[in-house]
């Protein structure tokens, strides 16, 4: 497989939610955006993705409540892995600390599609990047 460049990683997404719905809607609705997507059925697979190559994504999005395991344990390993992947994580829980969790954002479910999409863009261009 030919290395990833910059510009592709930056469009990439790795998006893990154990809900098949929300997966395949965002999945579509980001792909609609241009963007390109793995999805990840649970917590596990999303770190198995991330060990396999780290710098292959230039955004997680983590559901937080996952089985086995959970958002922030993933979000943890992927910026240990490469500190220059975004990060955003999707909850119910309000109470969620970004800096617990090594998160760039932390959305609450049920959020609004266009800030969310907003979010991912600003989040995977190379001026807040550069930041």
């Amino acid at each position: 497989m030919l290395p990833m460049s910059i510009h592709e990683a930056r469009r990439s997404i790795l998006l893990a939610d154990d809900d098949e719905a929300i997966c395949f809607c965002l999945a579509k609705v980001l792909r609609q955006q241009g963007f390109s997507v793995t999805v990840a059925s649970d917590g596990r697979r999303a770190r198995e993705l991330l060990q396999l190559d780290s710098s292959r994504f230039g955004l997680v999005l983590l559901d937080v409540v996952m089985p086995v395991v959970g958002g922030i344990e993933v979000s943890q390993l992927a910026h240990r892995l490469n500190p220059n992947t975004r990060i955003i994580l999707m909850t119910a829980y309000t109470h969620l600390s970004v800096a617990e969790s090594k998160a760039d954002l932390v959305i609450a479910k049920p959020f609004d599609l266009d800030n969310l999409l907003e979010s991912v863009a600003g989040l995977l261009t190379p001026a807040y990047q550069s930041n």
